[in-house]
């Protein structure tokens, strides 16, 4: 078995060598002279090789950037106000040629006057004249061996300039004339609105002057006015207290008050309520109190018909103006302004009625209604309108003429009765039966030792001011006339009433001697 293994194997035999001058070969192995080399050996060159054409690659593309770039300018790079990225000299010559005189500067102002200035306004110029010895210069400057890195970081080179400074300033002076004190923010209000203004900074003349100056050295196109060149305000918008206030503003401006009025509207507004705030320099926010008294005067001047003029149909079928006297409808400015104050400090949002101190039978626009007495005194007649129809009528006498005493015109109302009554002046003492009063001590009622009504009477015979009345037409206003009834009472032609009576009852005639 062992001898068929030994000739099984291919084995190369070498002739053994003489001893003792023979090469010894035993147990050496035999290469052939086409045998591959190891896979490291392999690896290895082919890294060197890549490694050098890398290399190659590199320093290709380097030079290549260099050659360029020793005529072009780097990315984001600039001359003056001019992008003159990737641009050559030619180009740029070009450039400078065409913005000479063109510069522009746009100053930001911490005050929001922000301003241009324009390199005409205040006479600037190149320096050098030479626009394209400048380019030469500028391209000269960026260093093209470091071109992979100023890709990136870009360049700029600004050109010498000159300027008038005396015409800089005047150009500047739309920043320069703001107060050096700063102002601190405030709370402005704008009918139904409000904003916050954020107060100005106070300006250092002399350092903003020098960083513009250093700007258009630079020939940059734009300069944000550093904190440094401003004096803060102590109070910006977010101060606590301007929040604080502004949260108190908001709280009052939730109440609205909308009045429920006959035959007219009014209603508290927004604008009505920043109108009576104040605020002090701590900004603590309240209301004024004249502000809501002149509110209050607003409204009753609106809502009063005390007084006013008002056209009216006469039983005699003519149309004529009547003013004057005591009825009408009168807002309690009192009692308003105490439950306004309260509704609006609560912050309320209401509907309701007005506080009055008087009312009217009639709407506001029309508050003498369907249902009064008619007084005419130029023909001593009285009538009762009920709901739009005369019911009742009768001749009077009213005050007497010639003695000063006629009786009030104007629009009253039925205060009060008392029967039976007894009348009292300086020089008299006459007891009544029925006695109605519409006016200061001015009233219906009967007269006993009167025997003649209506005419003329009056003139010359007249009462010391009350309207006298038959008995039965005393009676039937008594008992059918109620209080609150208004009293409408007019003479057709001019007369002057000159007693207390008439005063105190704002008689239209009234006049004062």
């Amino acid at each position: 078995m062992k001898q068929e293994a030994n000739e099984k194997t291919d084995l190369t035999l070498v002739p053994a060598r003489p001893r003792g001058g023979r090469e010894e070969t035993e147990g050496a192995p035999s290469l052939s002279a086409s045998q591959d080399l190891p896979v490291s050996t392999k690896k290895s060159v082919s890294r060197g090789a890549i490694g050098l054409a890398i290399a190659l690659l590199l320093l290709l593309v380097y030079g290549s950037g260099l050659f360029f770039f020793w005529g072009h300018f780097l990315p984001r790079s600039s001359v003056a106000e001019i992008d003159v990225s990737l641009m050559n000299l030619s180009a740029l010559t070009r450039a400078l040629d065409k913005a000479d005189g063109q510069y522009s500067l746009l100053i930001k102002d911490k005050n929001s006057h922000d301003l241009t200035i324009e390199g005409s306004a205040i006479g600037l110029a190149y320096t050098d004249q030479d626009h394209a010895l400048l380019a030469k210069k500028a391209l000269r400057a960026q260093n093209a061996f470091l071109w992979p890195l100023g890709i990136f970081t870009g360049h700029h080179y600004p050109l010498a300039v000159s300027y008038d400074e005396s015409m800089l300033k005047a150009a500047l002076n739309p920043i320069l004339s703001q107060s050096q004190e700063p102002s601190d923010a405030k709370i402005i209000f704008s009918g139904d609105s409000y904003t916050v203004s954020q107060g100005d900074w106070g300006i250092k003349a002399d350092q903003i002057l020098s960083d513009v100056k250093g700007a258009i050295s630079d020939q940059k196109s734009q300069l944000t006015l550093p904190d440094s060149d401003y004096t803060a305000p102590s109070r910006r918008t977010d101060d606590p207290a301007i929040k604080a206030a502004c949260a108190k503003i908001d709280s009052y401006a939730r109440s609205t008050v909308s009045y429920r009025v006959q035959g007219k509207k009014a209603s508290l507004s927004k604008a009505d309520i920043f109108s009576m705030l104040q605020i002090d320099e701590n900004f603590n926010v309240s209301l004024r109190p004249d502000g809501i008294s002149q509110f209050v005067d607003r409204l009753a001047h609106e809502l009063n018909t005390y007084g006013s003029k008002r056209p009216f149909h006469t039983q005699k079928g003519d149309d004529i103006e009547v003013s004057g006297g005591t009825y009408g409808w009168v807002v309690s400015k009192k009692k308003e302004i105490e439950q306004l104050s309260r509704e609006i400090e609560a912050g309320q949002a209401v509907t309701r009625e007005p506080n009055w101190e008087q009312t009217a039978l009639g709407p506001i626009g029309d508050d003498i209604g369907k249902t009064y007495v008619e007084l005419d005194y130029s023909n001593q007649h009285m009538y009762y309108v009920k709901d739009g129809s005369r019911v009742w009528e009768s001749d009077i006498v009213s005050g007497n003429m010639s003695k000063g005493s006629g009786s009030p015109d104007g629009i009253f109302h039925i205060i009060y009765r008392k029967s039976p009554a007894v009348l009292k002046g300086e020089d008299y003492e006459s007891p009544v039966q029925y006695f109605t009063v519409w006016a200061s001590d001015v009233g219906f009622h009967d007269a006993s030792w009167k025997h003649v009504f209506g005419g003329k009477e009056y003139l010359t015979r007249g009462s010391h001011g009350c309207i006298n009345l038959p008995l039965e037409a005393a009676k039937w206003v008594y008992e059918n006339i109620p209080d609150g009834t208004p009293v409408v009472s007019y003479y057709r032609e001019p007369v002057e009433l000159t007693t207390d009576n008439n005063r105190i009852s704002n008689a239209r005639s009234y006049v004062k001697k």
